[in-house]
Parts: C-alpha cells; sequence; structure tokens
C-alpha cells in the first residue's frame, strides 16, 4: 500500500493544505482540490468534528454539578465519587492502546463512528437509573467513545496547514461552549426534577453526534470494502512487505512511546487537562462548603470558568500564533496561576465568579496550542499513534488528579482543592517550558 495525501483549501487564498485521507497511512493515492474548487466535505467534517467537542464538554462539564445530588442518592462520599473518573481513563487507555489498530482496520471514518456510537449507549444506561458500579460503567464507555472522536477529530483538523491553529481553537471552543451547557442544564434539571433526566438531553445530543459523523467521514466508511480487497490483490516485493512491517500499528505505537516529543507533550496535557477538570468538578463543592454558596445558585458557578475558556479559544487564537507560542503560553500559566491565588485567598463569590472566569479566558488556548506545536513536531506517520498516546497520558491526568482531589478532599478538607489547583497549574508551566522548539514553517501562498 502506498501513502494517500490529499490537498484541502478550506479557505481562498490562503495556503495549500495537506492532510491524510481516511485511509490508513500505509495506503497512497494522490487527490488534489484546488482553490477554485468548493470543499463541502472538509466544511461538514468540520462541522462534526465541533460537534463532536460540544458533545464532550457537555459531558465532562455535567458531572460537577450533578456530584452533590449523586452523593445524597448513591450515598456515598467524595472518595467514593472520586472513583468515577477511573473508569473513564481505563477508557481512554484502551483507546489509545488500539488506536492505531482500529485506524488501519477501519480508518478515521469508522472510528469516528465506533466513538459516538459508544456514547449512545452510555447515555442509555445512564438515563435508565442504574445502581451504582454500573452507571460507573459508563465512564468507561463515554471514556472510549470520546478518546476515540477527540484524537481524530485533533489530527484532522490539525493537518489543516497554516489555518489550523484557527481550527483548533474553534473546536476547542465548541468543547468549552458543551463545558457551558452543561451545568446550564443539568443543574436546573437537577434541582427541579430527577438528576439522572439530564441524561436524556445527553441521549439526544450523543445521536445527533452519531448521525453526523457518519454522514462528515461517510466516504472513509464506504471505502473500507476497497481497501481490503484492494490489500488483498497481488504479491507484494520485499522492499513492500519491510515497509509494510515498519508502518505497521504496533511498529508505530512503539515508535511513539520511543519518542521526547511524545513524553514532554503528555505531560504537559496530563496536568493542563487535570488541572482544568479537578477545577471545574470540585469548584462546586469548594463555594458550597468554603465560601457559603447555596447548592441551587453554585451548580452555575463552573460556568464563568468555561464560558471564559470558550472565549479565549476563540478569540487568543491568533494572538498566541502571532506573539509567538512559547511566550504567549508561559504570560497566560503566569496569569493563571495570580488569579487562582486570588480565588484560594480572597473569600468573595463575586470574585470567585470574576476569577473563574479569567482562568478560563486564559487558560483556553493552551490545548489547541499544545496539539499544534505537538503535531507539528511528530512525523506524520506518527500521528495517530503518537497523538493517541499523548491524549491518553493527558486524559489520564484528568482521571488521576480529580479522584485524587477528591480522597484528599475527604481525609483533609475541600479546601484543599486550591492549594492543588495552584500546584498544578504550576506544573503545567513548568512542563510547557520542557518543549522542544518548533520547526519553522514554509507556506504556499496562492495569487
Amino acid at each position: 500500500m502506498s501513502n494517500t495525501r490529499e490537498k484541502i483549501d478550506l479557505q481562498p487564498t490562503i495556503t495549500t493544505i495537506s492532510t491524510s485521507s481516511e485511509k490508513p497511512p500505509s495506503q497512497t493515492s494522490s487527490h488534489t482540490l484546488t482553490n477554485n474548487q468548493p470543499q463541502p466535505k472538509h466544511i461538514l467534517r468540520l462541522f462534526s468534528a465541533c460537534f463532536c467537542f460540544f458533545v464532550a464538554g457537555v459531558n465532562d462539564a455535567s458531572l460537577g454539578p450533578l456530584i452533590p445530588y449523586v452523593m445524597e442518592d448513591y450515598s456515598v462520599g467524595t472518595d467514593d465519587v472520586g472513583i468515577l473518573f477511573i473508569p473513564g481513563l481505563v477508557g481512554w487507555i484502551v483507546a489509545a492502546l488500539l488506536g492505531s489498530h482500529m485506524f488501519a482496520f477501519m480508518g478515521r471514518g469508522g472510528m469516528m463512528t465506533l466513538g459516538a456510537g459508544f456514547q449512545v449507549v452510555g447515555a442509555i444506561v445512564r438515563l435508565v437509573s442504574p445502581n451504582y458500579p454500573l452507571f460507573a460503567f459508563t465512564f468507561f464507555v463515554n471514556g472510549f467513545g470520546i478518546a476515540i472522536q477527540d484524537s481524530q477529530s485533533n489530527i484532522y483538523v490539525a493537518s489543516l496547514g497554516s489555518s489550523s491553529h484557527k481550527f483548533l481553537g474553534l473546536i476547542h471552543a465548541m468543547w468549552g461552549l458543551g463545558c457551558m451547557i452543561g451545568p446550564l442544564v443539568s443543574t436546573p434539571i437537577a434541582a427541579k426534577t430527577n438528576w439522572q433526566y439530564f441524561y436524556a438531553v445527553m441521549l439526544a445530543f450523543s445521536v445527533v453526534n452519531f448521525v453526523g459523523v457518519t454522514i462528515g467521514f461517510w466516504e472513509g466508511l464506504v471505502c473500507l470494502k476497497g481497501r481490503k480487497e484492494v490489500d488483498e490483490e497481488g504479491s507484494s516485493t520485499e522492499s513492500e512487505v519491510e515497509e509494510k512491517k515498519q508502518q505497521s500499528p504496533t511498529r508505530m505505537l512503539i515508535r511513539a512511546f520511543q519518542s521526547p516529543v511524545v513524553w514532554v507533550s503528555s505531560f504537559f496535557f496530563f496536568f493542563y487537562v487535570g488541572v482544568e477538570t479537578t477545577l471545574g468538578n470540585w469548584i462546586v463543592e469548594f463555594l458550597i462548603h468554603q465560601r457559603g454558596g447555596e447548592l441551587h445558585s453554585m451548580g452555575y458557578m463552573p460556568m464563568a470558568l468555561w464560558g471564559g475558556l470558550t472565549a479565549g479559544r476563540l478569540f487568543l487564537a491568533d494572538v498566541t500564533k502571532r506573539y509567538g507560542d512559547r511566550r504567549m503560553v508561559i504570560g497566560y500559566c503566569v496569569v493563571t496561576v495570580a488569579c487562582v491565588l486570588v480565588l484560594w485567598f480572597v473569600k468573595s463569590i463575586p470574585v470567585a465568579g470574576v476569577m473563574l472566569g479569567v482562568i478560563g479566558f486564559v487558560s483556553g488556548p493552551l490545548f489547541a496550542t499544545g496539539v499544534d506545536v505537538s503535531t507539528s513536531l511528530l512525523p506524520e506517520e506518527l500521528h495517530t499513534a503518537g497523538i493517541g498516546l499523548i491524549f491518553l497520558i493527558g486524559s489520564s491526568g484528568g482521571s488521576l488528579l480529580p479522584w485524587l482531589t477528591g480522597f484528599l478532599a475527604n481525609s483533609k478538607g475541600i479546601h484543599v482543592v486550591m492549594p492543588i489547583v495552584t500546584a498544578l497549574f504550576g506544573a503545567t508551566l513548568v512542563s510547557w517550558l520542557l518543549f522542544p522548539r518548533k520547526p519553522a514553517e514554509v507556506t504556499t501562498v496562492h495569487a
């Protein structure tokens, strides 16, 4: 099989952009789209990727406001609730380990559709009021599905050339928008009816997500049979056999484990995703018990964080690119730590709301910038395995660190949230400083 390259222009008069098609990396053909040709399939894919992240955001941010109701309904403590983050981590681990093999077998279209299907199943099970172990298991189901979609969406969007930072900012802003909508929907439902009815909303979103990626990445689905037929035709030369071995999913995964870029990126995302999830999920409990907030109103407070994050990812992408990824991320981290200190020591709920908004705004660009830098530093053949491994370790931060915070909060008190968040943002800054410099970018500008 030969390596497929596809040139895409989502906007007129900008760079000729290269990205992998739905075929596995070991398969080749060439297809070029010029500036004068319409790009409906790529626009549709971008929209479907945006909605994937929106649904993931609604899912991720809804648990925080629901934690008090989950604790009451299942008669569990903060340490038991913290366990809910672990099955999600296992789902990400399985997705990362199987990612290269799944991509070789079913391509991007198949993986995106499979991931959406898992999220539909997770929403259905949560809606039928399961026992606590089964409720916890749904976090594995959702984690696996979201992991598949997140990694493939990021790889696809990151390969859209010189404007990829804008598109990455857009899809991650949609995640932030979903995080805003999550508390806005889950809080009143939980307060006025049964908290599990929220998952009827999640089911509707998940079904739309499934339909969207199936249509958007349909080409990757319908060509699976053709791929298998091509693979089975004819005999391979010795050099072709050796090339296939070098590009096998197992070999790609081994190379990803050996890449310093993968490990530096992984630690950056481990701390960033971890602190983002920790703050978003435990801030409600912190404000209720440390600031005397009311349950029915504190459930809305995470919206300030996620709203700021959404705005930051939308409006700071170009600023970050213009003035340099490295220096801007350093500045963002310093400002964020300062705001967390204010949130920690100033005992005022209105001030807390403002600080959450600022923290979200200045930390918002970190994820998309990290994806952009990591993708540019990795060779293309390692994108699926490398980015999958990076997101695995990053998501483990989003599971382990909130769980650790819940465990410590149960034994030491909820006040431990702020020192933990401060330390995690500091660790995010240190890990960013370990990134290698990005290579100079070469672009082709059309007249």
